[in-house]
């Protein structure tokens, strides 16, 4: 009897709810499910092992890491301009340097070759996200603007521009950096005596107004002059004394 007279409550109340307007709520819906987010690809030397050993990949990798730059996955960019544009953003560099890289500085010695652009294998990027990090680094400590004008050289290019048959640009192993004085280049010359100091593969070339830095050359540490490099005794500088 009790369980009836409850029941009859409950539905009289139904009622009276409905007849006042009420309207039942509608049924909460279900949250979107959130896009799952591409992962980010990993580098991976294993990709470029038949380019350089895993060894001088992670020494890149490190020079990239302690000039406060991004190692990031090459394979994962096209392999034009742009993409290395991109890719150099990405690691942390000024991302104009792309432009100084890949144009050739000369445009009748590339056309006799028919190269377009100076890029190397994508394997070789590794080599110039360093190189450009180290371009912004020395241009903010020289407080002067810098600019590269040699990184890769194919060995068409390079033989009609008169560079060396055994250059480390045909490996995109170094680079021509550019300041705005000889002042300049010296400061910057100067905080590298850190590195040649160290245990670092380092090749170093002294000119007026340009610096000539390689890593990982075949041939080992060294150094040299050029004739516009015009500083006085070379003994005076930390290359000179080893």
């Amino acid at each position: 009897m009790i369980l009836f007279t409850t029941l009859i409550a409950l539905i009289f109340s139904t009622q009276q709810v409905h007849a006042f307007g009420s309207k039942p709520r509608d049924p909460v819906p279900a949250p979107a499910p959130k896009p799952t987010p591409k992962p980010t690809p990993t580098p991976n030397p294993g990709n470029c092992s038949n380019y350089m050993s895993r060894t001088e990949w992670e020494r890149w990798a490190k020079d990239i890491r302690d000039a406060g730059g991004r190692v990031k996955d090459e394979s994962a960019y096209a392999n034009t301009v742009s993409g290395f544009k991109a890719y150099l953003r990405d690691s942390g560099a000024s991302s104009a340097r792309a432009d100084e890289m890949s144009i050739p500085a000369n445009s009748s010695a590339a056309k006799k070759c028919g190269i377009s652009n100076m890029l190397p294998d994508r394997c070789a990027w590794i080599r110039g996200a360093a190189f450009a990090l180290w371009a912004d680094k020395l241009a903010k400590i020289s407080g002067g603007a810098t600019k590269i004008r040699n990184w890769y050289r194919p060995k068409c290019y390079n033989s009609a521009v008169g560079g060396a048959s055994g250059s480390d640009h045909l490996t995109a192993r170094s680079i021509d950096l550019y300041f705005t004085s000889s002042s300049k280049r010296r400061t910057a010359q100067n905080n590298l005596c850190s590195v040649w100091n160290s245990s670092r593969n380092i090749q170093v070339g002294l000119g007026g107004t340009m610096l000539h830095i390689g890593f990982e050359s075949p041939r080992g540490k060294r150094f040299w002059t050029y004739a516009s490099w015009g500083d006085g005794n070379i003994s005076s500088t930390c290359y000179g004394k080893r």
